[in-house]
């Protein structure tokens, strides 16, 4: 081929990858656009701000330097054009991940909110100064959780609907143990004091059940990661002892089934442990 033939495809590609990345551009950028304001609304509603154009500048970020990377070892566009789209394409999960690990976090800081709570009570407040008033002294999650029901209530929502609007807002066994007796105990003029000590004590008790039963799975645990990762590191450990061994597995159609079903099985294993660890109270 000769230097001006060479130069014409040059030009060529380039100007087909122009064209190409500018008809794409528009569709990608509304699709982030979408997605960063979809996951800045639900962190927003656990009360994290963080704007829908910060997320998409992350977005952005991570992934070229994710991209960038895996180019870097592997020398493949496709690799590393798909492990550009890891952040975007994991976002829902970290997302949920994070509300999840909120969640329980306030479950555990509710018998200490019941227990401040209970207190305000029994030195006279109503329940609505008893929730203004213990505000300040709870740690964080639980606290921008009881400053969103005290607002609902200053606003004109009765306190009997606002606890019922917590427990949809945040659906849980513990928080219903709470909620739904709080409502019927507000409507009928039931003891609130009692029912707060109640429930504390229900919740410790719960808790302390559930950190035994961590403590009993520990092991379980630990050795559904050891199995898990030993094929693998087993793998390594071969194909650095034997020289053309990965390459005798990944070179033949039969080698990359046999990875990939073992990968598989791998990770259908572990899930399965993890079910049966998976202990609800």
């Amino acid at each position: 081929m000769s230097a001006f033939e060479l130069t014409l495809l040059s030009i060529g590609s380039v100007l087909l990858a122009l064209f190409l990345v500018r008809s794409a551009y528009p569709f990608a950028e509304r699709r982030l656009s979408t997605i960063a304001e979809r996951r800045s609304a639900h962190l927003k509603s656990d009360f994290m701000r963080l704007s829908s154009r910060k997320l998409l500048g992350c977005f952005v970020a991570s992934g070229a330097v994710i991209g960038v990377a895996s180019y870097l070892v592997s020398g493949n566009v496709m690799i590393s054009l798909i492990a550009a789209s890891i952040p975007v394409l994991f976002s829902e999960l970290a997302v949920k991940k994070y509300r999840r690990q909120r969640r329980i976090r306030i479950v555990s800081q509710l018998p200490s909110f019941l227990e401040t709570l209970s207190g305000y009570v029994k030195a006279g407040h109503s329940l609505p100064e008893g929730l203004v008033s213990a505000i300040p002294l709870l740690p964080h999650g639980i606290k921008e959780e009881i400053s969103w029901l005290s607002q609902l209530n200053r606003l004109g929502t009765p306190l009997s609907d606002a606890f019922l609007a917590w427990e949809e807002r945040m659906p849980s066994p513990e928080l219903s143990l709470v909620a739904r007796p709080m409502r019927i105990a507000i409507s009928t003029g039931g003891n609130i004091v009692s029912l707060l000590e109640r429930a504390r004590d229900v919740l410790r008790a719960r808790q302390r059940q559930q950190d035994k039963m961590q403590s009993m799975t520990a092991q379980g645990r630990l050795q559904a990661l050891v199995l898990t990762m030993l094929p693998p590191i087993f793998l390594l450990v071969l194909s650095k002892m034997e020289d053309g061994f990965w390459d005798a597995i990944t070179g033949t159609g039969t080698g990359r089934m046999l990875i990939l079903t073992a990968g598989i099985l791998q990770l259908f294993g572990w899930l399965f442990i993890r079910k049966i660890l998976a202990i609800k109270l």
